[in-house]
């Protein structure tokens, strides 16, 4: 669906919101089209730097983790 942000977002990005007025989103928000690699390198961005892998039904079998959670690190 086409989007408009009004405010302040992460997401508010161009290829994946509109970025023109708001009285024209209106007129245009039909013919704008969202850039689908942009949206997938957003989504595998945000999920590889604020995601935590756990499950919360159950312990992961994971070695040193006293929560049955990862944390990845960069180095």
């Amino acid at each position: 669906l086409p989007v408009k942000v009004c405010g302040e977002a992460i997401y508010d990005i161009e290829g994946m919101t509109y970025q023109g007025p708001l009285h024209d989103f209106w007129k245009q928000a039909d013919a704008h089209q969202i850039n689908q690699t942009c949206y997938k390198n957003f989504i595998n961005f945000v999920i590889a730097h604020t995601q935590l892998n756990g499950n919360y039904y159950k312990r992961l079998d994971i070695p040193d983790s006293a929560s049955g959670c990862v944390w990845n690190n960069p180095k």
